[in-house]
């Protein structure tokens, strides 16, 4: 032929940019193409001269058909992962080249080369990455491309391609070394991933995920949740034996395209370590000739495989006991409430004592909600709120919220502000922003106002009565105060005035006073209760319906029996822990005692304990019980708690609530019971910033008493100090004691030979002081009012808060009780300066 005339487009079909030009040559170089884009080729090979016979056949000689696959691709960075499975690539040279070489790109710009046999037509790349793209070229070296070369390259004396490719650079474009280009993609897994809290409860969890895909011979057949338990160092197991890890995860099977699951049936308060797996079929065998093989030879073939995602850790909700607010006090513009500290000691699972946890809770805080929205938040110790610029006659629902969280979460978020630099913390920890929130029963409550203006102020207060000791049989009064507006002064017929506690609701006792009465003192019984009163004024027209006002208290009382539980336990000592039992009417804990096997252990601990270590010995059973220490003399200590069961025999639970069938209980009782009739029964009679009074007046010393030994002692002055009574003194007077100190007390009877034949309880009092200075601190300050709020001052002794003055510039503003510690002020100009105090 005379000439060649090429001809190429994009595509497979002509319908655009179709290109050609003539060359001589046997060879050419096309230009101008787009990266990334198949072309179609034709060569046509012409002859322009006459011929004279008409029988000839002409046909152009042509240099060698390059392979018959051609392919051109381009991948920019590819990104490299690994990937045990190999693809196959294959490559079908048809020249008679002496060599074949693939070529194939393991990591973004390293080039790895397979020198194949001349008839090869297939090669198998091995040792790739998962999901990477390869870039790979078939070159067919052929006998002209070495030919081609300088005179004294190596590679054309060696008659073999050099080891670095790069030296033949110049034949990359040569038409005697043709080349093949594809773009391959290895088979692999993306694990699920980005899992995130959808919503949390105290038995459930909802999660939310990316969900797996794959490329390649992989096949998803679905996915797996799992989670499992994660355990805390504060758990009930005693022993390490008795703590074998986390039990078998549990696991439900999802859809292949599922991305949310919800958890549920699981435990408040615990923390849970949770993976999603993605179940993937796995092709093993490369062989072409397994293409076209039966379904069972397929199956033979693959193996599953899971894929698991980075393990999130999240915890659940553990909740307070509900919150009860109470109307203390109502007022035209104002209504007081008042409530007692939600018991913090949350039991999982009571009805199975082998699986029973207890989790330990913090009171954070409360936010006050008035119809639906919320009002104000106050801090942990807070017990009071007065709502102000109430609108007269409207109808308030009030719901109280406590805040809280676990001592596990507490901890656990400590620790993460300190690695707050950690993306791996970030990324696994699923714990909400918002603590654990509690929310009481509404309480309705409608400011007088209209009809129910007759009685514009209703209170109710709790008194002891005059000469009460701790111990009597009087509990105290509930006295009820109410004011009625000037224009129903003359219009009242009577007031009928019910009450009842909430021990007792079907025993409601009822009172009738007379027009002109403005107060009652209502009897009351029971220690720790809530008592409801409700006051109904009656008026001389029957045509009126009865005006009804209700408010609420807590009736002071002993605090509630503590809950104890099992921390931790070894052959040497046994780690018990507690949380602040129930208390009543503002009766604090001055501390707590242990006992074991119904034996006072030790002083008494300080009532900011909660966790001590009671040394033991190897194989024995003990009992242990605590007590939560009055801090009001006219009201008794604690019952002691349940008994704790420990036995530290190595084949027998470390735990139970009932006693070992060897464990000599009746012994235990009897000497707890002798050593409580025969002890000293020892009180503080009198108590001044330097004196203690202290008597023994019930005492009954058997025969042989000699003298008594009193010794005391403080952290102040740790050293023992003893005084020597005659046998028959019954009180003795300490003096130049310090103000506002603890001392703990003993008195021992002695005999002649000064042994001890009786001792009384430590006993622990405390020597007057004047009150702590509040500490005031601003609330609020807008157009509208200026709120303030205080902490409860600390009292010694037998020092009390009767009730608060609060003073604005200088001058008494208004007088308050002693159980409010917050004050808002509306009378107030803008833009004017006040000092509180």
């Amino acid at each position: 032929p005379t000439h060649y005339q090429i001809t190429w487009w994009p595509g497979s079909s002509p319908d655009r940019e179709v290109n050609s030009a003539s060359t001589p040559e046997d060879f050419a170089l096309l230009k101008g193409l787009a990266p990334a884009t198949a072309y179609t080729v034709v060569v046509e090979a012409r002859c322009e001269q006459r011929q004279e016979d008409g029988g000839g056949t002409v046909i152009p000689a042509a240099a060698a058909e390059p392979p018959h696959r051609r392919a051109a691709a381009a991948a920019q960075k590819p990104r490299p992962s690994w990937w045990p499975g190999t693809p196959l690539l294959s490559a079908a040279p048809r020249s008679s080249a002496s060599a074949a070489r693939a070529a194939a790109g393991a990591t973004a710009g390293e080039l790895q080369v397979l020198e194949l046999m001349p008839d090869a037509t297939r090669a198998l790349i091995e040792n790739l990455r998962e999901r990477t793209d390869y870039s790979v070229r078939v070159c067919a070296v052929t006998e002209e491309a070495l030919q081609s070369l300088p005179p004294r390259h190596p590679a054309r004396q060696a008659r073999k391609l050099p080891a670095d490719l790069s030296e033949l650079a110049g034949l990359v474009d040569s038409a005697w070394m043709p080349a093949a280009h594809l773009l391959a993609t290895t088979s692999g897994t993306l694990a699920p991933g980005r899992i995130r809290l959808a919503g949390l409860t105290d038995q459930a969890v909802k999660l939310r995920w990316q969900p797996p895909s794959v490329t390649g011979s992989n096949r998803l057949r679905g996915q797996v949740v799992r989670w499992a338990e994660v355990p805390d160092s504060a758990r009930p197991a005693a022993r390490a034996s008795d703590w074998d890890g986390p039990s078998a995860a549990d696991y439900v099977s999802l859809d292949p395209k599922d991305s949310k699951v919800t958890l549920e049936g699981l435990r408040p308060g615990t923390k849970y370590r949770i993976v999603v797996e993605a179940v993937v079929s796995v092709k093993t065998a490369l062989d072409p000739s397994a293409d076209g093989a039966t379904a069972e030879e397929e199956l033979r073939n693959r193996r599953t495989a899971h894929v698991s995602s980075d393990p999130a850790f999240v915890r659940t909700r553990c909740h307070v006991a509900q919150p009860r607010p109470m109307v203390a006090a109502v007022k035209p513009d104002s209504v007081l409430l008042h409530w007692e500290r939600p018991y913090a000691l949350a039991v999982v699972r009571p009805e199975q004592a082998s699986e029973r946890r207890y989790v330990r809770c913090h009171i954070e805080g409360y936010r006050l909600e008035i119809n639906g929205k919320p009002y104000v938040s106050l801090r942990p110790d807070a017990q009071t709120c007065r709502l102000v610029k109430c609108r007269p006659g409207k109808l308030y629902s009030i719901v109280l919220v406590a805040v809280s969280q676990t001592d596990a979460a507490k901890k656990e978020a400590r620790r993460l502000r300190k690695s707050r630099g950690s993306e791996q913390e970030q990324q696994i920890c699923l714990y909400p922003d918002e603590p654990d929130e509690t929310f009481s029963e509404p309480v309705e409550v409608r400011v007088p106002g209209g009809q129910l203006a007759a009685i514009r102020e209703i209170s109710a207060e709790f008194h002891l009565p005059d000469g009460d000791e701790a111990g009597g049989a009087g509990v105290g009064e509930v006295r009820l105060r109410w004011t009625l507006d000037d224009e129903f002064q003359g219009q009242m017929k009577q007031f009928n005035v019910t009450w009842s506690t909430d021990r007792e609701a079907a025993r409601a006792q009822r009172r009738v006073l007379d027009a002109a009465a403005n107060s009652a003192a209502l009897e009351c019984s029971e220690r720790g209760a809530v008592v409801t009163a409700r006051l109904e004024a009656l008026l001389t027209r029957e045509t009126r319906e009865p005006i009804v006002q209700q408010v609420q208290l807590t009736t002071p009382g002993p605090p509630a029996a503590p809950q104890i539980f099992l921390d931790a336990m070894s052959d040497r000592e046994i780690v018990v822990e507690w949380s602040e039992p129930a208390l009543f009417g503002g009766v604090g804990v001055a501390g707590y005692q242990l006992l074991v096997n119904g034996k006072a252990a030790g002083e008494p601990l300080e009532p900011t304990h909660r966790r001590a270590v009671i040394p033991c010995r190897a194989s024995r059973h003990y009992r242990v019980q605590l007590v939560a220490l009055s801090a009001h003399r006219d009201f008794p200590d604690s019952p002691p708690s349940a008994p704790l069961f420990v036995s530290t025999y190595p084949n027998m639970p470390a735990v139970s609530e009932a006693p070992p069938p060897d464990f000599a209980d009746a012994e235990a009782e009897g000497d707890a019971l002798a050593g409580d009739l025969s002890e000293i029964p020892l009180t503080v009679s009198a108590r001044t910033d330097s004196t203690l009074t202290v008597e023994w007046m019930a005492c009954q010393p058997p025969d042989g008493i000699h003298s008594f030994a009193l010794q005391w002692s403080s952290p102040a002055q740790p050293a023992e100090r003893t005084e020597t009574l005659a046998h028959q003194e019954r009180s003795c007077l300490l003096q130049n004691l310090l103000p506002g100190t603890v001392y703990s007390l003993r008195l021992s009877a002695l005999d002649s030979n000064r042994a001890v034949v009786e001792k009384s309880r430590a006993l622990r009092a405390q020597t007057c002081a004047p009150i702590d200075t509040p500490l005031l601190r601003l609330r609020a300050c807008n157009f509208s009012y200026i709120a303030v709020h205080w902490t409860e001052p600390r009292h010694y002794g037998d020092a009390a808060v009767a009730g608060y003055k609060v003073f604005i510039n200088g001058v008494v503003e208004e007088t308050l009780g002693a159980g409010e510690t917050s004050y808002t002020y509306c009378k107030g100009r803008w833009c004017q300066d006040y000092s509180f105090q």
